[in-house]
């Protein structure tokens, strides 16, 4: 029985909430909440899954001083905060708990980590005796260890060729859809996911980072590129109303280079509408990857989740179901290569 704490009940969150409280070998010890307003409600009942006696606490002292095998960290850190939320970690590793992170992109990887951040949480593990992962659906899972898995039985690869189609028009975060992306923006202004000072600095450099370290190479060099498509009408989305002129749908594009051939590529295309940019990708949340060498690969899934935003539940169960693995691993850092094979927690019923 492992002893867990859920940190954030946004999408993600309560969709990692909803899985906790379903397995039988976890035990919801406390539940984070930002909004004092949700503070001091039971847990369960929040989920929809029934009264459990756990109530939730918007105050982070609580949480620290709980006891718990791990925390799972599913706050909003790449957009709001993220040294607020970096604090955080590092008081629950160094009071004991482990932590398995979906909050902040750079840190699936320690070496596209701030130095600082890097030691500062290497700092707290050893301190705690912890292990902190970070991971999520892309990078953590698509854009790194799928292509990876899939290579397994290649002899040669030349390219791999990475593609994301997300249909944002149901996404119910504006947080996510507008501030980050900048769907429904003017195409002259800039979304955070597109702003970096570099390419390494970009977050998706870590699905890149990754495959450094599987396969034993060095990019030469790592070029991230942004397309936008604008929209002639209004589009009603989960979210809010994407207006004529402004952002419907955008297509940002990393590629990697060893000796000045890409040698790997991934593009993301977030939509709310298939009415513009009639030559991308269209359709609903699907994943691609594709492996020139020999032999070569085609490989796609589409994902459609029951009862909630299939992204969302997708990007939970990347930590969730990592738990016991990261509960079992040595103080420190890990990535999904540190890692035993994951699989996923419940089987059926």
């Amino acid at each position: 029985m492992y002893k867990v704490i859920q940190w954030a009940t946004g999408n993600v969150g309560m969709a990692s909430l909803r899985s906790i409280l379903a397995r039988p070998d976890f035990q919801l010890m406390g539940c984070f909440v930002y909004n004092p307003d949700k503070s001091g409600q039971d847990a369960g009942e929040m989920a929809g899954t029934g009264k459990i006696g756990v109530l939730t606490t918007s105050n982070p002292d609580d949480i620290v001083a709980m006891e718990a095998d791990c925390v799972v960290f599913n706050a909003l850190g790449d957009r709001h905060a993220p040294v607020v939320s970096e604090e955080h970690i590092c008081r629950l590793l160094a009071s004991g708990k482990n932590v398995v992170s979906t909050a902040i992109t750079p840190h699936i990887h320690p070496e596209a980590m701030a130095p600082e951040t890097r030691e500062r949480i290497e700092r707290a593990c050893q301190e705690g005796g912890t292990s902190f992962f970070s991971t999520g659906i892309n990078p953590g899972f698509t854009f790194d260890i799928l292509p990876i898995a899939l290579s397994q039985v290649s002899e040669r690869i030349d390219h791999i060729h990475c593609v994301e189609l997300v249909d944002m028009s149901t996404y119910s975060s504006r947080q996510v859809a507008y501030d980050m992306i900048g769907l429904g923006k003017p195409p002259e202004q800039d979304s955070a996911v597109g702003l970096a000072e570099s390419s390494k600095n970009h977050a998706f450099y870590v699905a890149a980072r990754i495959m450094e370290d599987a396969f034993g190479i060095a990019f030469d060099d790592v070029q991230v590129t942004m397309d936008t498509a604008v929209t002639d009408k209004p589009v009603e989305c989960a979210w809010g109303v994407v207006e004529p002129g402004t952002v419907a749908a955008l297509r940002m594009r990393m590629q990697a280079f060893v000796k000045g051939t890409a040698r790997a590529t991934w593009d993301l295309i977030w939509r709310v509408t298939d009415d513009v940019a009639p030559d991308w990708p269209k359709g609903k949340s699907s994943w691609e990857v594709n492996i020139d060498g020999d032999p070569s690969m085609r490989c796609r899934f589409d994902m459609k989740a029951e009862t909630q935003r299939t992204t969302s539940l997708l990007t939970s169960m990347a930590g969730v179901n990592a738990i016991p693995a990261v509960v079992r691993a040595s103080p420190g850092i890990k990535t999904r290569l540190d890692l035993p094979v994951i699989a996923g927690g419940r089987f059926g019923e």
